[in-house]
């Protein structure tokens, strides 16, 4: 009997170590599998991440240009709008002066033709 169980002991312990091999190399295939999809997950996860950074500084930068090529538009909108006053008030101020300049010839005209 002692032999008998010691054969069935065996027996048990080499079912137990084949099963332990087994199921530590399927523990180990297992884990080395979910380490893999889950870094997966997390590099799928860093370029999502990356992408909506880029986009989103591109939409940034685009909006920001387009602000800074609006403020350039207002500021030559503005130059020219003042640029043409100074044209109109330069226009004005010398119509003043040849109309005052005519005023003044004819009178002289007028005086020299009165004291004729």
């Amino acid at each position: 009997m002692s032999s008998d169980g010691d054969k069935r002991k065996r027996q048990d312990d080499d079912e137990e170590e084949d099963f332990s091999d087994d199921d530590t190399i399927q523990n180990k295939i297992a884990k080395i599998k979910r380490k893999a999809k889950l870094n997966k997950i997390r590099c799928q996860r860093y370029r999502e991440n990356k992408k909506k950074k880029i986009v989103s500084s591109k939409i940034h930068k685009e909006k920001s240009s387009i602000v800074d090529e609006e403020e350039k538009i207002k500021r030559l909108k503005e130059y020219n709008k003042q640029k043409s006053q100074r044209y109109r008030d330069k226009k004005r101020a010398s119509n003043l002066r040849k109309s005052a300049h005519t005023d003044q010839t004819s009178e002289t005209v007028v005086r020299h033709v009165s004291k004729h």
